[in-house]
């Protein structure tokens, strides 16, 4: 009976460290959606408004997380949030863009969610801009596959926001 005991308090301790290194527990997709290459990008909001956590899967090649582990307090000032927005519809050029930015690596990852009245435009997807050597690369999204959405961050107050939409 000891040995039972035994194994169910450390398969929960195991359960509870791996849900905390891996980032399972205490968050909410935020906005997800796939690219045209077949990458999955999500942003997770996560639980009791501590941060944001963001997860890169490439079709093939290593997940970028960032950031890797979920915070003890908040993270939000590792992120920004970009936006304006413009109503009017097409007669007053209406606009509304929307990006989610960070630093990791020497390069800025730069989530988008962009409607343009004129054109009927919507862009969806993310940048990555490499300081170094001073590219970018882009990974357009697919909008069938978007759940969620960047404008919910418009709202939430402990985000710094920027008006920055890195086109």
């Amino acid at each position: 009976m000891k040995q039972l005991i035994s194994y169910f308090v450390l398969s929960t301790l195991l359960f509870a460290v791996f849900s905390n290194v891996w980032g399972q527990a205490d968050k909410n997709k935020l906005v997800t959606f796939q690219t045209i290459n077949k990458a999955q990008i999500t942003v997770f909001l996560l639980d009791n408004e501590k941060g944001l956590q963001f997860v890169y899967q490439p079709s093939s090649g290593k997940t970028i997380v960032f950031p890797s582990q979920l915070p003890q307090n908040n993270n939000w000032e590792q992120f920004t949030y970009g936006g304006y927005f413009r109503p009017g519809g097409i007669e007053n050029d209406g606009l509304d863009l929307n990006n989610l930015s960070f630093q990791f690596n020497d390069r800025i990852y730069v989530i988008y969610e962009n409607y343009i009245a004129v054109g009927d435009v919507r862009e969806l997807g993310m940048k990555i801009l490499n300081l170094k050597e001073e590219k970018i690369a882009e990974y357009k999204g697919l909008f069938k596959s978007l759940k969620g959405s960047l404008i919910d961050l418009r709202y939430i107050e402990v985000i710094p926001k920027s008006t920055n939409t890195f086109e």
